[in-house]
């Protein structure tokens, strides 16, 4: 009986760990300006009742790929959708093209709950204090004040029914002073299924990762129908994608041609499979005028819409050579030069802030649409915080340095002071070959001095301004099968009006100076005992005894040392 239990479990394991899949991808891209982008996706696929099965509790859940530490987060605050990013720098999309996920500087990380969660609020909180812990970021920082719920802006990427895509399950923030470093992405590398030891993530040195000109990393985790017509809540299945990107600067070391190899880039090649992989790809952007050499040759020449890539399957080689040490390197014939015109995107946004003093200024959001004979339609979102006074009066748009009222859809959500940031959402219609400003002005607010950060001299941001449209564009990042987009602006860092920190340093010295001169005359005084010292001259019959004395006891002397003598 044993024995067929045994079996029988053994069955249903193999089963279980064929119904999880694990591809890894690699897109190398180079640049206009002479920088290489790099591009990794590892994807983990399960079937979606394993996991959010509420039904049959939490005990019930099976996990084989899917990393279980993140799973037990999603299944306790109910989770439909997750989306998080850690930045450091920033996109340039007027130079290098679309992201295939963008994010802005900093900590983005929006949320759908499912549509039978009474308290979102608790969730959230919930939420951003755990995955803290999992990915040792500052998430518990986000509260409500840098919370809003968007209506214009984000939607579901997965399976989104209609009762699930309702705003009021939508909850998004933004924390633009976050730093990322290599204690992110430890336990980011440590829910893969073989971590940072076998396959394509054998690349991530964190020397050279760190070392770039741009660094995102994130996961995404999204409900996917296993076909495309309606699904049935037992064919569905939940998607989870490690994505990594980083730009490379080849030619600042002073090299006249942008020459450079998987060596050279990470410090490493591939070692080893991940045998837990169904697939592992690289694929590499060649440039239209195709002046590169290839080292060794791609096994094939894929087209993707317009871009034409190079592919390399590692499981094929892998199984050809026992010894995997996979480099491959990308030369040029020519030597480099900047363009003099380069190539924008066709839709370029900007922020900026004017302005002089401590009391006012204004916030710019500018965005062109550089296509020919192509309107966007574009949804602008914009946080501001709580201490940036914001009236909506204010607000004003121009096409082509003119006034116009062209906003089709406003949603403006007023800040509360220590309780919610003012959320300003646009939906636009913006001409081709036409530029759309859009202006606020704010006052600045005196806070309080134990309001301020602790190095409030550095200043305070104003988030980064997220424009989504849909474009169909060759400058879409390779491998993107989606013509939606969305482009961040660059974060705004204001000054307020900062108290004195040092006077309270100056106050402490000056005191204890004090205590310290009257401590030492005090206790002088207190414990010293003062003795009267006699000063009168001895009387000459005094001096007369002490000169019979002397001569005395020289006389008895002489005879002594005479006697010694003889």
């Amino acid at each position: 009986m044993c024995g067929y239990r045994l079996l029988l479990g053994s069955i249903l394991f193999v089963f279980s760990i064929a119904s999880d899949t694990f591809n890894e991808e690699v897109v190398l891209r180079p640049f206009q300006d002479g920088k290489v982008g790099a591009h990794f996706e590892f994807t983990v696929q399960t079937p979606a009742d394993a996991i959010l099965d509420r039904a049959a509790g939490e005990f019930a859940q099976h996990y084989d790929l899917f990393p279980k530490s993140l799973g037990q987060i999603l299944y306790k605050f109910s989770v439909h959708e997750l989306h998080l990013s850690l930045t450091q720098g920033h996109w340039h999309h007027n130079m290098w093209g679309y992201d295939s996920y963008p994010s802005p500087t900093g900590v983005q990380m929006w949320a759908w709950f499912l549509p039978d969660v009474s308290d979102s609020e608790t969730k959230w909180r919930g939420l951003t204090s755990t995955l803290s812990g999992l990915f040792c970021a500052s998430l518990n920082s986000i509260d409500e004040t840098i919370t809003a719920v968007p209506k214009f802006s984000f939607h579901t990427d997965g399976v989104s029914p209609s009762h699930t895509n309702r705003s009021s399950c939508l909850r998004y923030a933004s924390l633009t002073r976050e730093a990322v470093c290599t204690e992110n992405l430890t336990p980011w590398s440590k829910l893969l299924p073989c971590g940072s030891k076998a396959g394509m993530a054998t690349l991530l040195n964190a020397l050279k990762l760190y070392d770039t000109s741009y660094h995102s990393l994130g996961i995404h985790v999204t409900l996917k129908c296993t076909h495309h017509q309606a699904c049935k809540p037992s064919e569905l299945i939940m998607e989870l994608k490690h994505v990594l990107t980083v730009v490379f600067d080849p030619l600042r070391h002073g090299q006249p041609k942008r020459n450079w190899s998987l060596k050279s880039l990470f410090g490493r090649t591939v070692k080893s499979l991940c045998p837990l992989s169904d697939n592992s790809t690289l694929y590499i952007d060649i440039p239209p005028e195709d002046e590169v050499e290839f080292s060794p040759m791609p096994d094939r020449r894929v087209r993707h819409g317009l871009t034409e890539l190079a592919e390399y399957e590692l499981n094929a080689r892998g199984e050809r050579d026992a010894t995997l040490a996979f480099n491959v390197a990308m030369k040029w014939k020519d030597v480099f030069s900047y363009p003099k015109t380069p190539h924008p995107s066709p839709v370029v946004a900007h922020s900026y802030v004017s302005g002089y003093g401590q009391e006012s200024g204004s916030l710019h959001i500018e965005i062109t649409n550089t296509a020919e004979g192509s309107p966007v339609n574009a949804a602008v979102l914009q946080l501001i915080p709580w201490y940036f006074r914001v009236y909506i009066s204010t607000l004003s748009v121009e096409l082509n340095g003119k006034p116009v009222t062209i906003a089709r859809q406003l949603n403006y959500v007023p800040a509360k002071d220590h309780l919610r940031p003012h959320t300003l959402e646009l939906l636009v219609d913006i001409p081709s070959e036409s530029t759309l400003h859009v202006i606020v002005t704010f006052q600045k607010a005196f806070l309080k001095w134990t309001e301020h950060p602790p190095d409030a001299h550095h200043g305070f941001y104003i988030p980064s301004a997220a424009i989504s449209f849909t474009v169909n564009s060759p400058a879409v990042y390779p491998r993107s099968s989606s013509s939606f987009q969305r482009v961040y602006t660059e974060p705004q860092l204001v000054t307020l009006a900062t108290p004195d920190f040092s006077m309270p340093y100056n106050v402490i010295c000056f005191v204890c100076t004090i205590i310290a001169i009257a401590f030492g005359a005090i206790h002088n005084l207190t414990t010293k005992q003062y003795v009267v010292e006699s000063r009168d001259k001895p009387s000459k019959l005094s001096r007369l005894r002490q000169w019979l004395k002397r001569l005395i006891s020289r006389k008895r002397t002489e005879p002594q040392a005479s006697g010694s003598e003889q």
